[in-house]
């Protein structure tokens, strides 16, 4: 019998056959994302799923994968995961054939997404964001409908100039002519400053 330990995989070459199993340090520490950090909910609750997915891509069978599952559950339960929602999480990737979880998915083509990406700090606003609802400014109070600017299909794309020039010039211009379009100047919007200095 030949055990190779790689990371955290334990290979077994017993009889010809390999064995695969997932393997932890008796030195290793329990350095899980707690449930209570202040992350987005649905990131807190797919740290589980994602863990026991790989381990049942890594376990031979049902015994070893349940062995893992085992280990994992009792790790995340002392950083405050709901152990029901951890049993029932580890049965619905239990219930995923291995061949499925082994089968390589090509990543979505997202070229035709013409969405403009928002990305902004956690906080309890996020799942209004999120849902495209209007959020209030911080200092104003006035709405502002971020459905319609986050997710609008934008018709103006700076490029390099072919024969040489100040980028940076052209993105401050287009930057100023969309303050005044979308008057987000403060105290109507986020803006705090708007300058003509770059059409100068």
């Amino acid at each position: 019998m030949i055990i190779i330990i790689f990371l955290d995989v334990k290979l077994t070459l017993n009889q010809g056959i390999i064995e695969t199993a997932l393997y932890q340090k008796a030195t290793d520490r329990n350095s899980l994302l707690h449930a209570s950090s202040y992350h987005n909910p649905r990131c807190i609750a797919a740290i589980p799923k994602s863990q026991l997915l790989r381990a049942n891509r890594i376990a031979l069978d049902d015994t070893s994968y349940w062995k893992a599952a085992d280990t994992l559950i009792s790790r995340f339960k002392v950083k405050g995961y709901n152990i029901h929602s951890l049993h029932k999480t580890a049965n619905e990737v239990w219930a995923i054939p291995r061949g499925e979880l082994l089968t390589h998915k090509p990543a979505p083509n997202n070229k035709n997404n013409k969405r403009m990406t928002f990305v902004s700090k956690f906080s309890r606003a996020s799942t209004q964001i999120e849902k495209g609802e209007i959020v209030h400014h911080p200092i104003s109070g006035k709405g502002l409908n971020l459905h319609t600017y986050a997710t609008c299909e934008m018709s103006d794309v700076i490029r390099k100039p072919q024969r040489g020039g100040n980028i940076l010039k052209l993105l401050l211009q287009e930057e100023a002519k969309w303050i005044k379009k979308l008057n987000s100047l403060h105290p109507e919007g986020l803006n705090e400053h708007w300058s003509i200095s770059s059409f100068l």
